[in-house]
């Protein structure tokens, strides 16, 4: 399954905490951690770059923790710190 990523839910020092996006049934939002497991377990998260091409968000993993992020794709701007704020 592919879940297009369209809003990120911040935590009180700007680190992403949730991936958030659209659905038949109305929208998602998935934490961090839950985030990691589904791409562990094969599930593809895309967001939408500035020039209108779908990155792949990965998860990197440093110090015991999980990060999520994007592959490289050469836009110098951070591909989820662009998106908005998951109300």
């Amino acid at each position: 399954m592919t879940l297009i990523v369209t809003h990120v839910r911040r935590g009180p020092h700007g680190r992403i905490e949730a991936l958030a996006g659209p659905d038949p049934s109305g929208g998602w939002v998935l934490e961090r951690q839950a985030v990691a497991k589904a791409i562990d377990m094969g599930e593809l998260f895309l967001v939408e770059n500035p020039l209108g091409h779908y990155v792949e968000v990965r998860v990197v993993r440093q110090h015991r923790q999980e990060f999520v992020t994007t592959v490289p794709d050469g836009a110098k701007v951070d591909n989820l710190n662009e998106l908005p704020e998951v109300l």
